[in-house]
């Protein structure tokens, strides 16, 4: 199958599950390759239970590895999200390579850009790859065919160019793609997360407990911090006292007139 072809089932797949909302996708992927899966047994001669079975196993490990990742923003919203713990694995790999080595916003961008692409091209490519090894022995059931490794290998490998293809073009129509920039707020745990072009962030919660500034702010509840401003107080306001004595006509002991 080529980019082509990809590329139109992916359309495809979003018009179909559309009505379902984010991860619709799923169920039109599923049929596609459940039929995909009954039609070639039944070419290859297998009775009907075989031809379920087998359309059945083809559609389990498209979903499966299609599950591995949903690294672009189109194919979060037509399969929904992948494994979280990858994602974000994979994510804060990208941002600390951001960070490292470009230091502008523009530079952020471009090279956050291109990893983003990368990882894109990388994480859909592998799903066709291991999906097409996880269905090599399934003619079996049947009494099919099997490929041998060599041609296995070589088909999975254009698998994984033609899905990396399909990864990119996804990559391609994702406004995060052009927009890539590094903060690690509102994270649950250590990491980064894609905002808009803020920049850099410094680190929040329990990591910022660990700065020199959350030692100033917890030492301001101390006796020892507060004293000095206290002292500071009193003083001002004896200042403010002798000099209103000092300006009275009546002079420092405020005497009474009447």
């Amino acid at each position: 199958m080529d980019a082509g072809a990809s590329a139109a089932q992916l359309l495809g797949d979003t018009l179909l599950g559309a009505g379902l909302g984010p991860g619709g996708g799923t169920l039109p992927l599923a049929l596609r390759t459940f039929g995909s899966g009954t039609m070639e047994a039944r070419q290859g001669g297998g009775t009907l239970g075989q031809q379920l079975l087998t359309g059945g196993l083809f559609a389990g490990t498209e979903l499966l590895t299609e599950k591995l990742s949903s690294a672009a923003l189109p194919f979060k919203l037509v399969y929904g999200d992948g494994n979280p713990a990858l994602e974000h694995k994979l994510d804060t790999l990208v941002a600390q390579a951001v960070r490292k080595f470009a230091g502008t916003p523009t530079g952020q961008r471009v090279l956050g850009g291109a990893l983003q692409a990368g990882k894109s091209f990388a994480l859909e490519g592998l799903e066709e790859f291991v999906g097409d090894w996880l269905q090599w022995q399934l003619p079996r059931l049947y009494g099919g065919d099997v490929n041998s490794f060599s041609d296995q290998l070589a088909g999975s490998l254009n698998s994984f160019f033609t899905g990396g293809l399909v990864g990119l073009f996804g990559a391609g129509i994702d406004p995060g793609t052009f927009n890539f920039s590094v903060d690690v707020e509102n994270e649950p745990y250590a990491g980064f997360r894609f905002s808009d072009q803020r920049g850099f962030k410094q680190p929040s919660g329990i990591e910022q407990k660990n700065t020199k500034w959350q030692s100033y702010l917890d030492a301001y509840d101390q006796e020892e911090f507060k004293k000095p401003f206290h002292n500071l107080k009193t003083m001002v306001q004896s200042t403010q006292t002798r000099s209103f004595s000092d300006l009275s006509p009546l002079g420092r002991n405020n005497d009474s007139v009447f």
